[in-house]
């Protein structure tokens, strides 16, 4: 690394620095138009295929900002190419329920009926501890309260529980005509009052801030206020050591 600065001038070590900022702000940049292009599956529902082809992307953006041998062009031809594979071979999955499972795969049942189905784990690549954290990250300790657990083509694991093990519904309780209303809304966020969340709670942003002035408070001194419809209002201050109101109607 030293022999790097020994060997050349200032201005050529400042031509060379420049023309690696140039390069990673211009891959950045075409690594982001690419990522809109194939669209946010890439980012929230990653399958093998996805993932290989994310990775790839990746590491030519990466190389392309720091490897000054390498054209601008090649890393531009290699990248969209990868992309346009991605699009297409999305689009005939959407088509062909074969096509769809070879490059995604299908879902995997790990637990049926309470039992824990070994072969299937081995198939997921899962062992006994990743399945049972996965199970109390949902909320379930005792494996014999699961129906059905599956890993998803992502890799995540969805829970279907025992009829006597799920939560009941209004339709257990013989609940008539149930209105799911909004248990709070984040009127102010940062310091900045949110106007359609206001509106969802039936309130005017003249009347909100007269409700904070009667207690002392300006809505830009807080890191998030909470408002329901039944009107009860809950502030958090960015100031830690600053006066506090936790809940006032």
């Amino acid at each position: 690394m030293f022999e790097y600065f020994e060997t050349l001038t200032a201005g050529e070590i400042f031509t060379d620095i420049g023309d690696i900022a140039l390069r990673a702000f211009f891959s950045i940049v075409f690594l982001f138009f690419l990522t809109k292009m194939m669209g946010n599956k890439q980012i929230s529902q990653l399958n093998l295929f996805d993932y290989a082809v994310g990775i790839s992307i990746g590491s030519i953006a990466a190389d392309m900002a720091t490897n000054q041998d390498t054209p601008h062009h090649f890393a531009f031809i290699a990248m969209f190419i990868y992309a346009v594979i991605t699009i297409i071979t999305s689009a005939i999955s959407r088509k062909n329920l074969s096509a769809r499972r070879f490059f995604q795969g299908t879902p995997v049942v790990l637990i049926e009926d309470g039992q824990i189905i070994k072969e299937n784990l081995a198939k997921a690549s899962f062992d006994i501890n990743e399945l049972l954290a996965e199970c109390r990250y949902s909320g379930y300790f005792d494996i014999s309260q699961i129906q059905f657990a599956m890993e998803e083509t992502d890799g995540r694991i969805s829970i279907i529980p025992k009829a006597n093990a799920r939560a009941a519904t209004t339709e257990d309780l013989n609940v008539k005509n149930p209105k799911t209303v909004l248990p709070a809304a984040d009127v102010v966020i940062d310091g900045q009052i949110v106007k359609n969340n206001l509106k969802s709670v039936n309130m005017e942003i003249e009347e909100f801030k007269k409700r904070l002035a009667e207690h002392n408070i300006n809505f830009k001194e807080l890191l998030l206020a909470t408002l329901t419809k039944e009107g009860t209002l809950n502030v958090f201050f960015k100031n830690a050591s600053a006066k506090k109101y936790d809940k006032f109607m």
